[in-house]
């Protein structure tokens, strides 16, 4: 990061409102930096890069992949909805996650075993 290697600039510092507040042009880059830092950890938190994707094959693949991650009341759930014509036909004309969500009254369990927090898995 730029400011780590002490070059702020990019952000218009005051000097006299850093004289008034006691603060060095140090402090300004420890604060950015420190702030930098946690940001990135909180979007590694929320954005983990998935090591076994294969395992959400049966949300982007609902009528051909096979649910052996889920419980057997999902498998059987996912296998009724991939039998359904219908909804295969929906499936194939609308973004993933309209059909997840356009399915979820019929299939609940199915919608919340989908973590729509990782939406990237939808798109």
């Amino acid at each position: 990061m730029r400011v780590e290697e002490g070059n702020i600039e990019i952000f218009p510092i005051d000097g006299k409102l850093m004289e008034r507040n006691g603060l060095s042009l140090n402090n300004i880059k420890e604060m950015i930096t420190c702030y930098h830092r946690d940001l990135v950890d909180h979007f590694k938190k929320c954005f983990a890069k998935e090591t076994t994707p294969e395992k959400y094959d049966w949300i982007r693949q609902s009528f051909t992949a096979a649910g052996d991650q889920l419980s057997s009341d999902l498998e059987d759930a996912l296998l009724e909805l991939s039998s359904h014509s219908t909804l295969r036909t929906k499936f194939a004309a609308r973004p993933l996650v309209h059909f997840w969500i356009s399915v979820s009254g019929e299939y609940p369990g199915l919608s919340r075993a989908i973590d729509f927090f990782r939406i990237d898995l939808l798109m």
